[in-house]
């Protein structure tokens, strides 16, 4: 199985490939995308989805974006995982190796057959998967995935940055009071003189 998380929510890849080893699955998973990255009938009927659930809101989007980026799961994830995940020995590849450690913690309550991998190689199945997307979703536009991601995009990084909506108007009160302390001043000195 495969976690993609996206700016619409989340979902649950199904792959079947007949290895024991978990090494031996990820090898063969980035192969398996590397050549069909060209054929999208191919890729779309291997790589199966099994699962989306969208998020609720933009702000419910949001929260879950800043749990995965420092690496806490956020409980829309974990409820999403123990609803479609099988009780049965499975792997989990998940992109982020931080998400993947929070995953496996014991804390997290889910299932100890449930093994998560996280390895590099796995950048090229996520590639593909970021390509065809759009074609699993039926219900969303290109236009609404994009202006999903815009959106999300734009509100981390506002949250990151600690930007402030009254920061013009911060500049412009300074200088009036720049204005009004230099105009003090001047009848000062004026009257000094």
């Amino acid at each position: 199985y495969i976690l993609y998380e996206h700016a619409l929510g989340y979902a649950l890849f199904r792959v079947k490939i007949k290895s024991p080893e978990t090494s031996d699955v990820v090898t063969a998973l980035q192969q398996l995308a590397g050549e069909l990255l060209d054929n999208e009938e191919e890729f779309m009927n291997c790589f199966k989805l099994h699962a989306f659930v969208p998020f609720s809101s933009s702000a419910s989007a949001l929260q879950n974006c800043n749990g995965i980026s420092e690496g806490i799961v956020p409980q829309e994830l974990k409820t999403f995982i123990e609803e479609n995940l099988p009780a049965s020995n499975v792997l989990l590849c998940i992109a982020d190796r931080k998400l993947a450690e929070s995953i496996k913690a014991p804390e997290i309550g889910l299932p100890e057959n449930i093994s998560c991998s996280s390895e590099s190689i796995l950048h090229e199945v996520y590639r593909a998967l970021r390509f065809y997307f759009p074609k699993y979703i039926k219900e969303f536009s290109h236009f609404d995935e994009s202006k999903a991601q815009i959106g999300l995009g734009h509100s981390y990084s506002r949250a990151k940055v600690k930007f402030n909506i009254y920061r013009n108007d911060n500049m412009i009160i300074q200088s009036i009071n720049l204005l009004d302390q230099l105009d003090k001043d001047v009848n000062n000195f004026c009257m000094r003189v």
